[in-house]
């Protein structure tokens, strides 16, 4: 009868732990970013009217690193804020999550309201600004501290540019 007793007590156990799952593994720094998925804002004259609006208004906020409101605005802050504001959509914090979840288009494509990346030393996408057209753009520089327009074509930031990305769609 012990014997009986064991045999069932270890065909139970086995059972059961063959029903059990592995338990799940954060994703790696470098699977986040890669696998981010794509966010796609429908594109009519309007949205993009709204978001230069919204870019435009902030000219001379104040520049504070990891800023996010009127306080103040770092580069990526600034551009997470205007679309809140102009299209109700939550964009990533980081300027490269920003890029990984965005649309790549040529620079001859750039219309209001799609971004710009450079290079300023911290990597392919560690600045981001707003197009406003014409060659113009919107960013939060922490040098001079304050939201500003800047020229694609100027010397500094067009040997920078790193890309051009849109989530109008």
């Amino acid at each position: 009868m012990r014997i009986l007793s064991t045999a069932i007590f270890l065909t139970l156990a086995l059972t059961l732990s063959a029903c059990s799952s592995k338990p799940k593994t954060a994703p790696k720094a470098s699977q986040t970013t890669s696998s981010r998925a794509k966010i796609s804002i429908p594109d009519h004259p309007n949205t993009r009217q709204e978001v230069w609006f919204q870019a435009f208004s902030l000219v001379g906020t104040p520049y504070r690193y990891g800023g996010s409101d009127r306080n103040g605005f770092d580069c990526s802050g600034m551009v997470q804020y205007v679309y809140q504001q102009a299209t109700q959509t939550a964009l990533p914090r980081t300027a490269r999550d920003i890029a990984a979840s965005s649309h790549n288009i040529s620079k001859t494509q750039l219309k209001s309201g799609d971004l710009v990346f450079f290079n300023t030393g911290g990597g392919t996408y560690s600045h981001v600004g707003i197009y406003l057209g014409n060659q113009e753009f919107l960013h939060a520089p922490s040098s001079n501290g304050t939201i500003r327009i800047a020229r694609l074509d100027s010397p500094y930031f067009a040997q920078r540019f790193t890309g051009a990305r849109t989530f109008m769609r």
